[in-house]
């Protein structure tokens, strides 16, 4: 995954779970737009211009907390904050870890937005963990 963030401009219209029916169509997902920023959309100072547009905004970029104001959301927007940054008090010495998204500034305008931390790392831990053992049964079995 490195260093990269993922916005996606889901449809409003889209309603339906992400899956796929009986015969393996996939239509449920059509109206959709996904957008993929990476650095230089933020080094050319035109990454909100893709955040405000987000119904589902995900980020896992990992290097600035905060780097997401609450001005580049869109009102309504469900967040998923991925990221985990790590930063020490140079008065106290403890170590707090914050993600992407000014989690302060973004409860006053999006509907949801998960907690840094505390959020997705359970799930991460939970597929990380399923992909081992998947992995090992695959050498054991050949």
């Amino acid at each position: 995954m490195g260093r990269r963030s993922w916005w996606s401009e889901a449809a409003k219209s889209w309603a339906s779970p992400i899956t796929a029916d009986e015969e393996g169509n996939t239509d449920k997902l059509a109206g959709a737009t996904v957008t993929v920023c990476h650095i230089g959309t933020s080094q050319r100072g035109d990454l909100g211009a893709h955040t405000r547009r987000a119904d589902i905004l995900v980020t896992a970029v990992g290097v600035k907390p905060g780097l997401i104001g609450g001005d580049m959301l869109k009102p309504g927007a469900v967040v998923i904050d991925v990221a985990t940054i790590r930063v020490k008090d140079p008065e106290t010495g403890k170590t707090k870890t914050y993600g992407d998204v000014d989690a302060e500034a973004a409860k006053e305008i999006v509907a949801q937005i998960t907690p840094v931390p505390g959020g997705v790392g359970a799930v991460t831990t939970a597929i990380l963990l399923r992909n081992t053992v998947a992995a090992a049964k695959w050498q054991i079995e050949g």
